[in-house]
């Protein structure tokens, strides 16, 4: 093996081991928390606000990355096409906040109990791992169902309605991010197919149909940053981190022409330097 993405943790370890050098490729990727439209406890707006005040972007993106990925800000990678990351604020980090708004929905007394199903991707693991202690000292208790995406695919997520959250991640097939929208929010896509959300609104579907189908950039700007907004605003995503990735590759080996944002890396371009 002559090239394989690492582990934040192992990064440290290949800086100094001249046997390899390390590659920084950016991804289209985005780890975030979503909630499920099917669940009454995430339903009410003041309660997936609370989470969100809950939930330390900042700091779950440091610790789980080590400085090689950034805050999220928009439900869409800043390398996409169309994306608003740069006008977008960092969710904000306020426990006694989310524990107001949690009064209000009426968890004053009992603390808000949630099924939260965490992908076993490694960071993603320990993206989620913080999220649960973050929202424990906010009030929230969570139990924790593990699984790979393929396999919870088929069982959780088809079935729409044994989960609260979910911490996942999700790479856009393409630059133009009508794959990611359109899966992720179209009503049509609701479950094992990517919409893990389960949204169903009229409006959204609509929205996303108008986009995907003009040929008018600026108006699939509009359209999207209006998406971008909406999520944004009622917390149905939580973006966590846009991370690149790090590859470590056997000294001598050039696989800069090789690499993808989207993944399909196209290893047939890979080179010795001279």
């Amino acid at each position: 093996v002559n090239a394989a993405v690492l582990a934040a943790t192992d990064i440290p370890r290949f800086a100094s081991n001249g046997d390899y050098a390390r590659v920084s490729a950016d991804t289209y990727g985005l780890i975030y928390v979503g909630m499920n439209y099917n669940s009454e406890k995430v339903a009410d707006l003041n309660v997936r606000k609370a989470i969100a005040y809950g939930i330390d972007t900042e700091a779950s993106t440091k610790a789980a990355y080590f400085g090689y990925a950034e805050p999220a800000t928009s439900i869409l990678n800043p390398n996409l096409v169309y994306s608003d990351a740069d006008k977008l604020p960092v969710n904000p980090y306020d426990p006694q906040k989310a524990k107001e708004l949690l009064a209000e929905a009426g968890y004053g007394s009992n603390p808000l109990k949630l099924t939260m199903v965490i992908d076993t991707r490694s960071d993603v693991t320990s993206v989620g791992t913080m999220i649960k202690s973050f929202l424990t000292e906010a009030g929230i208790e969570c139990e924790v169902v593990t699984g790979d995406k393929t396999s919870m695919s088929g069982s959780y997520y088809a079935d729409g309605t044994n989960y609260d959250i979910f911490v996942g991640t999700w790479y856009c097939a393409t630059p133009d991010v009508n794959s990611q929208i359109f899966t992720a929010f179209h009503s049509s896509n609701n479950g094992a197919t990517g919409g893990y959300v389960w949204m169903h609104d009229d409006k959204i579907d609509q929205l996303i149909e108008d986009a995907r189908t003009s040929t008018d950039s600026a108006k699939r700007q509009e359209l999207y940053s209006q998406m971008q907004e909406f999520v944004f605003e009622n917390k149905w995503w939580v973006p966590i981190s846009y991370y690149a990735d790090t590859w470590g590759v056997t000294a001598g080996v050039d696989i800069s022409r090789c690499l993808d944002p989207a993944g399909t890396h196209q290893w047939w371009k890979a080179d010795r330097n001279n």
